[in-house]
């Protein structure tokens, strides 16, 4: 059920511990007890990937306790030529190290990268509150300033692809229904933090990665670098346009700080004023600033149902209030005509807006001049109802 989610969700990360520890024997026990609460597409890959190397458990260990004595080494060695040229600079990065867990997680999306639920590790009526907060998990698990393992730039991508994909309903729609037709197993093979923009070209309408992190997380890599540690390295990505937009923020000083969160401030108070002034106006000039309120569905405050005199459009109000407007004949015509004007004008946005969705997935299985047309789909775009231009014709 859903309301063990999180439960499960927590008996997860203890599996994922108790893996990057060493315990085999544990990792199972707690990642079977995840998918006896609330069966998730990650729990269940997790699971598959530790059975997979129980039987070398013994063998990872030995190789990981070699890896870390040479990591050892090799950032003594490094602290003593700290003049040295680049290339020493660079053996520094490829020492970076990384946890067991963190490696299989990057391996786990790389394996599910064109299945966007499983990816965010969520199921497929998820709704956009929980797609988001799947997201913020995601994305600070495998950021590259948090996860070092090979690989973690490409998941990182792909946990941001999923998310601008599936938090837009047309994108998420067309998505459900046709699958992940526009990405390239070539281009995911071959990306890398240098070469994001000429590899990743079928993500050229999404936002970068590191600006859709910043929305969520303000942009201040200060605070950002209070989850990881005092030591965070910035990664950059994308053109030098936004390389020198970060590295100029990260040189501002507590003082700058706080004059721009106060500039910020100024519009959103003058936007609120207007707002009131606008709301004080309009009670004064307003005719219909006495009418009742009303809904077009069904609510605990709004369950008196009313049908509007000429097109029987039906809406809801509260009985009490409805009865206090104590409307004339002229204002309830005036009333339900407003209803339907709006009512109307909603359909035709929303006719539009299916109309749009239909043509474009036509468009997308058409292919180019002729050449590419793919048939099934083609058909399953002609055949798409359009209910809110078939309810508009019927007013109209």
């Amino acid at each position: 059920m859903v309301v063990n989610l999180d439960e499960a969700e927590r008996c997860l990360e203890i599996a994922q511990k108790k893996l990057a520890s060493g315990d085999i024997q544990g990792a199972e026990k707690f990642a079977r007890k995840s998918i006896n609460l609330h069966k998730t597409h990650k729990a269940e890959i997790f699971l598959e990937n530790v059975l997979k190397n129980s039987s070398n458990s013994e063998k990872t260990t030995n190789q990981n306790t070699t890896k870390s004595d040479t990591n050892s080494t090799t950032e003594f060695e490094n602290k003593k030529k700290s003049s040295a040229p680049t290339a020493n600079n660079t053996n520094k990065e490829n020492t970076k190290t990384y946890t067991k867990e963190q490696h299989d997680s990057v391996k786990i999306i790389k394996a599910v990268k064109n299945d966007y639920y499983k990816v965010l590790g969520i199921e497929k009526t998820a709704t956009e509150i929980e797609i988001k907060k799947a997201y913020r998990k995601m994305a600070l698990q495998f950021h590259p300033d948090k996860n070092s393992a090979p690989g973690a730039d490409e998941a990182f991508k792909i946990v941001s692809h999923a998310f601008t994909t599936l938090s837009d309903s047309s994108k998420r729609t067309h998505y459900d229904q046709f699958g992940s037709t526009s990405m390239s197993s070539s281009s995911f093979a071959s990306a890398s933090s240098n070469n994001y923009s000429r590899n990743f070209n079928s993500f050229e309408s999404d936002i970068n990665p590191e600006d859709l992190f910043n929305m969520f997380f303000g942009g201040n890599m200060n605070d950002f670098g209070s989850n990881f540690g005092p030591r965070v390295r910035v990664r950059k990505f994308g053109n030098a346009r936004f390389a020198n937009a970060y590295q100029r923020h990260a040189n501002q000083n507590t003082e700058q700080d706080e004059n721009r969160g106060l500039a910020q401030l100024i519009p959103i108070i003058g936007f609120i004023l207007i707002i009131i002034l606008s709301a004080f106006i309009g009670n004064i000039l307003d005719p219909t600033r006495n009418d009742p309120n009303y809904t077009f569905t069904k609510t605990y405050n709004y369950n008196n149902k009313k049908s509007t005199n000429k097109f029987r459009i039906p809406y809801y109000v509260n009985k009490n209030e409805f009865n206090r407007a104590d409307l004339s004949s002229s204002d309830l015509h005036r009333f339900e005509s407003k209803i339907e004007e709006i009512y109307i004008s909603s359909l035709r946005n929303e006719c539009y807006r299916q109309t749009e969705n239909k043509q474009r997935m036509i468009n997308d299985a058409s292919g180019f001049l002729g050449f590419g047309v793919d048939r099934e789909r083609l058909d399953r775009a002609n055949r798409m109802k359009l209910p809110a231009c078939q309810e508009l014709n019927s007013y109209i």
